[in-house]
């Protein structure tokens, strides 16, 4: 049998192992400063 086939007989039946990741924050939403705003399109063509 190909490796491939048996690797998708392994996946459809759920026999492979499943990883089980943490949640990982990406940024700091509690920082002291302000945010930034956020230009329209029309403005930054003209700058």
């Amino acid at each position: 049998m190909n490796h491939k086939r048996i690797l998708r007989i392994l996946r459809e039946e759920s026999l492979l192992c499943q990883l089980q990741r943490n949640w990982v924050p990406t940024s700091d939403s509690h920082h002291s400063q302000s945010a930034i705003r956020t230009w329209p399109k029309d403005e930054l063509s003209r700058a």
